[in-house]
């Protein structure tokens, strides 16, 4: 069985062994726990009458339950092993995705070198035009910019067509 890549037996270079975290070394401590039971029980059935395929008594109540408790609590190490390494698993934390980007993708990157500048209204620093608006030039970014100039221009029709009151 290869050892688990976790829980390392290697020693640091001052010839102490290396730290381990909580989750390696209660895998390491389950591992050893397997080989200790798995040797019992490994002599146990050694011990066996009919072992070597003549069965001259039968084999003790006692005996086999022996054999029960030490397969017992091997399969309960492996299950604690599975567990563990689930969690630690679970707590490596996932790649953090970047959100889509809101503008073409083809923008210049000089545009972005202007980051300190944002606009008035939404807030971005990346655009690739900057127009201006009601706090001046420059003041808004190129959608921002277009949809004031449109309202302006609405609004300037509106008040045009009206007739003058005498």
């Amino acid at each position: 069985m290869a050892p688990s890549p976790v829980a390392s037996t290697a020693r640091s270079a001052d010839g102490s062994k290396p730290k381990m975290s909580l989750n390696a070394l209660l895998q390491t401590e389950s591992f050893e726990l397997i080989r200790l039971k798995a040797d019992l029980l490994a002599r146990l059935a050694d011990d066996f009458p009919g072992y070597n395929g003549v069965l001259h008594n039968p084999i003790a109540d006692g005996d086999l339950d022996g054999v029960l408790r030490l397969s017992g609590n091997i399969v309960t190490s492996l299950d604690k092993i599975v567990s563990l390494r689930s969690q630690l698993q679970k707590a490596v934390p996932e790649p953090v995705v970047e959100p889509p980007r809101r503008h073409h993708p083809r923008m210049k990157q000089h545009h972005k070198a202007i980051s300190s500048h944002a606009c008035h209204r939404c807030d971005t620093t990346d655009t690739p035009k900057w127009r201006a608006g009601p706090h001046g030039p420059r003041s808004l970014c190129n959608v921002c910019g277009l949809l004031n100039a449109k309202k302006k221009k609405r609004h300037l029709l509106r008040w045009s067509s009206r007739p003058i009151a005498n």
